[in-house]
């Protein structure tokens, strides 16, 4: 429930990976599209389909929405850590506990 709390969508519509949009889940213009309330079980899904990339999207996209918010920049450094991007992974984790 945290995560979800933390990482769902604004008003009740889905989130691409560019933005909001309306409509069912699917793929829009090589977008990932996530239905509302259905976005930590995609961001779940897609790590565990190794899918890093396109974890990555969109949780820099969710982080601008909530800058500050712990689940995705823990989420994003472990993408990154996956992907052997260290220093990136590092950065997030710091962040992480900086907010803590």
């Amino acid at each position: 429930m945290f995560l979800q709390s933390r990482l769902g969508t604004a008003s009740g519509r889905a989130m691409t990976s560019t933005g909001f949009v309306s409509g069912n889940s699917g793929r829009v213009n090589n977008t990932l599209k996530v239905q509302s309330g259905e976005f930590t079980t995609t961001i779940y899904g897609l790590i565990e389909q190794q899918k890093y990339e396109q974890v990555k999207i969109l949780l820099q996209n969710q982080l601008e929405v909530f800058p500050n918010s712990r689940a995705a920049l823990s989420l994003l450094g472990y993408c990154h850590y996956m992907l052997q991007d260290f220093q990136s992974a590092i950065t997030m984790f710091c962040i992480v506990f900086v907010l803590s």
